[in-house]
């Protein structure tokens, strides 16, 4: 039995007003077995549609990366059998800068002589024709993600297992292979490392550890016979582009790793660490050579036309080694010994004219005939051809226009 009393007080005006109740409180079991019933069914409830769309989420994955496996399918077999327009059918040309240095270099990937020449088209066709792939064997799509209208897709691809990122927008006629997103990289980071200073991406950072030491290594062998002064730092980009590397406004572009390709298996090719070194030692032997003709640190100034065909002999000659990279300047070595190379480089201080800078290296073309100087420089401007430098076949060039007199 529950009994319940309500105190009373009046006030002077004979009003009575409750002032407090007492007995057994109301039972509150009902309420909580309430509450104990519905939270459990709302936490079933989260979860079961926390799984209905995980489940969604994954299928609408495996469905994107089907399709854009079927592009990438395509994109192969066009490009082996030299199907121009149905591959770039598959590329997006609302990148129009993008999309012209693809279709340019789709058609110099077909041509073996013009695909040496440049290492920018290398790069730019690096997605379509890694070293190995075939028609039996394209890249395979290995994850997805999507953001916004474009989906980036890693791939494994060529003999070497060789992993890529690729980027593809969805149009109303299916997905369509385009510019890289630079967001997919992330922030900017850098660091310095002996005497370069690095910038890159935080996706790349943990590919990058090799290729620092790499790049240090050269930098600081190449200082000890060049003399870089102490506070002349190199800089080493890595932009996620998929353009070829370059040196611009004395910095060494390079394109990120996850568009030139990482190792899935092993360490990094020799070739592109070959590259690597290339650029390295062309940036120092630049600054170098443009130092003392500048009268500043470093140099300011563009190389002149034989400034720039010696340079990058002795770039290739320093990083690849042998005639097939540098024609020119493995004559004179071969001639006057190793110690050449680098007076060579003194010699360009003087910024001296093509006749002046071979008249220097007599012994490189013993037969001083006229027809037979002639029949020298027509093979020379053979070998610079094969070996892609155009500066030394324009530099050879020059000096069979000028009859011989140097």
């Amino acid at each position: 039995m529950n009994v319940e009393l309500d105190w009373l007080a009046a006030d002077d005006d004979d009003i009575w007003e409750p002032i407090a109740t007492t007995g057994r409180p109301r039972s509150r079991t009902r309420r909580r077995w309430l509450w104990g019933a519905w939270i459990p069914a709302l936490f079933l409830l989260a979860a079961a549609s926390a799984l209905v769309l995980a489940h969604r989420y994954d299928q609408a994955r495996e469905r994107i990366a089907f399709q854009i496996q079927s592009v990438i399918d395509l994109e192969t077999r066009a490009f082996a059998k030299g199907e121009i327009d149905l591959f770039l059918a598959q590329q997006d040309p609302t990148s129009p800068s993008w999309y012209q240095r693809r279709a340019r270099c789709t058609v110099a990937g077909l041509q073996p002589a013009r695909a040496r020449a440049s290492l920018s088209c290398a790069h730019t066709l690096a997605d379509v024709a890694p070293g190995g792939t075939s028609l039996s064997s394209p890249p395979q799509v290995q994850a997805t993600g999507l953001r916004g209208n474009v989906a980036w897709a890693e791939v494994v691809s060529g003999a070497q297992r060789t992993r890529q990122v690729r980027f593809y927008r969805q149009t109303d006629q299916g997905w369509l292979h385009t510019a890289p997103d630079g967001s997919y990289w992330g922030n900017a980071l850098g660091q310095t490392h002996d005497g370069l200073t690095i910038h890159y991406r935080e996706r790349d950072l943990p590919h990058l550890e090799t290729l620092i030491q790499h790049a240090s290594a050269i930098d600081s062998e190449l200082c000890a016979t060049l003399d870089c002064p102490a506070e002349d730092r190199l800089t080493i980009q890595f932009i996620p582009h998929s353009m070829g590397p370059a040196l611009l406004d004395d910095r060494i572009v390079l394109g990120s790793p996850w568009l030139s390709g990482i190792p899935a298996e092993g360490g990094w090719e020799p070739g592109y660490l070959d590259e690597l070194a290339y650029w390295v030692a062309y940036a120092r032997a630049s600054r170098f050579v443009r130092s003392a003709a500048d009268g500043l640190s470093g140099g300011t100034g563009p190389l002149d036309e034989v400034q720039q065909a010696i340079v990058g002999e002795y770039a290739a000659l320093y990083s690849h080694g042998g005639p097939a990279r540098a024609p020119l300047l493995e004559r004179i070595v071969r001639a006057y010994g190793v110690g050449a190379a680098e007076e060579a480089l003194h010699l360009l201080r003087d910024r001296p004219t093509p006749s002046q800078f071979v008249a220097r290296w007599s012994l490189a073309f013993p037969d001083r005939r006229e027809s037979a100087g002639f029949e020298a420089l027509l093979e020379l401007a053979r070998e610079a051809l094969q070996a892609g430098r155009p500066d030394t076949f324009r530099l050879v060039t020059g000096l069979l226009a000028e009859d011989g007199t140097w």
